[in-house]
């Protein structure tokens, strides 16, 4: 029932993201909008030249310092080390259990207070660009923006209902009202999906 119920959710994981990428490939090519960063370089080509370096660096990601991955935002090795954490912890007492849900509890209130700043910090940002290019600058940004949230709207109330619909055979909506009024305003405005876990595990 479990492995079952893990990889159903995989699936439909996988389904969500790959429609997700489409929709976003497909907006991009139809409404394109050009940004022109100054005063950035162009990055050098570093991509890898044969497979097995990139299967190299996808291991040495893997088997990364815990510490190293958190402070250098290796997702892949954080991951790697999460579930190794967790199936050695699965048999552990329920007091000891009990520890990482009271810190997920207060990492969940810490993000929480961050999001509530976080209007202050893009009032800062907008107003630090609008002094320095004026208000014209602000307006290929502003066709981003919108071409960018009209795009996840449809993605959270077309792709996403559907998704559930086909699963559930139920009116999804309800369900996409809870997530967006609990999740989607994190993830917007911290634009970081590890922030936005343990909301999703929260609301989950």
């Amino acid at each position: 029932q479990s492995s079952s119920k893990i990889r159903n959710i995989v699936i439909l994981y996988i389904v969500g993201t790959f429609l997700a990428a489409a929709c976003a490939v497909i907006a991009s090519f139809m409404f394109p909008v050009e940004l022109v960063l100054e005063g950035v370089q162009k990055a050098e080509n570093t991509s890898p030249m044969h497979l097995n370096e990139i299967f190299k660096n996808l291991l040495l990601n893997i088997v990364d310092n815990p510490i190293n991955a958190l402070s250098s935002g290796n997702y892949l090795g954080i991951l790697a080390w999460a579930i190794g954490g967790g199936i050695a912890l699965k048999n552990c007492s329920q007091e000891a259990k009990q520890i990482f849900v009271d810190i997920n509890e207060g990492v969940l209130k810490i993000v929480k207070f961050i999001v509530k700043l976080a209007p202050f910090g893009i009032f800062g940002l907008v107003a630090n660009s609008v002094a320095q290019t004026g208000a014209q600058g602000l307006l290929s940004y502003a066709k981003l923006l919108v071409l960018l949230v009209l795009t996840m709207l449809f993605v959270a109330f077309v792709i996403n209902a559907l998704i559930v619909f086909i699963y559930t055979r139920k009116n999804p909506f309800p369900l996409i009202f809870i997530c967006l009024r609990h999740s989607a305003f994190f993830a917007f405005f911290t634009r970081s999906s590890a922030a936005n876990i343990p909301v999703n595990m929260a609301l989950c």
